[in-house]
């Protein structure tokens, strides 16, 4: 199912593996007082994804220690993104040409 708007308040999203810890497509991702944490990625955007037409809403969040082997450690975005008070250290994006340890947009 693909809802127009998703939030998630007051959670922790910690240590996936293969793919990123949040992955969100066409869709508006609103974030309050959340923390990524400790996700392993092969693909785009370690701690979250945000691909598409999306939007990427964060307020009070933490996004760290995640990695990529491509870009975005942290957070990779392709669409409108808004970080208010929010945290983002210690991401890797590994691969050789990865863009934006902690965020890559495009």
């Amino acid at each position: 199912m693909n809802q127009p708007n998703t939030l998630i308040w007051k959670q922790t999203i910690p240590g996936g593996c293969h793919w990123s810890g949040i992955i969100r497509r066409g869709t508006t991702l609103r974030m309050t007082q959340c923390t990524i944490s400790g996700n392993v990625c092969v693909n785009d955007g370690g701690g979250i994804a945000v691909e598409g037409s999306s939007r990427l809403e964060m307020t009070r969040c933490s996004v760290r220690d995640n990695q990529t082997a491509r870009n975005g450690g942290g957070i990779y975005t392709q669409g409108a993104t808004s970080l208010t008070d929010c945290l983002v250290e210690d991401n890797h994006a590994e691969a050789t040409g990865g863009n934006g340890g902690g965020i890559s947009t495009q």
